[in-house]
């Protein structure tokens, strides 16, 4: 009896960790009864607990970064930043996904960077130039 409860409560454990990684998108999609949910069973290893604190230690991490994203006036200087802070493609996913950024298996870690680039300073530069403002600088 012990054990089944103990593999209940890890299943729902892992449930969370699902839901959590789930973009908004997908989440509200759910929510709606857009998406389902569906149990596989894997032969996989799972994350160790000293890892999955990493990967939740990060969030405050991401939230920083997006911020000062859409403060920067510059593409470089936000490709600059990128580079320091999130220099493996799985931080950049990770950070795309947060900004609700679609992301592909393919993608690489330049692509990934330069599209977060685009959609958190490239955009607001683009809109300034088609109403004809001059940039802020802070």
């Amino acid at each position: 009896m012990v054990e089944s409860k103990r593999a209940i409560a890890r299943l729902l454990r892992q449930l969370d960790e699902e839901l959590c990684a789930l973009s908004d998108v997908d989440y509200r999609d759910l929510l709606d009864g857009k998406l389902r949910l569906a149990l596989l069973h894997k032969n996989t290893t799972t994350l160790s607990k000293k890892r999955r604190c990493a990967v939740h230690a990060d969030e405050p991490a991401f939230a920083e970064i997006a911020a000062e994203l859409q403060r920067l006036s510059d593409r470089e200087a936000g490709t600059s930043l990128l580079q320091q802070h999130c220099n493996t493609r799985i931080r950049l996913e990770k950070l795309a996904r947060r900004l609700d950024l679609p992301v592909r298996r393919e993608d690489t870690a330049e692509n990934l960077r330069d599209r977060i680039v685009e959609a958190t300073i490239g955009f607001r530069l683009r809109s300034q130039a088609i109403r004809g403002k001059a940039p802020e600088t802070p």
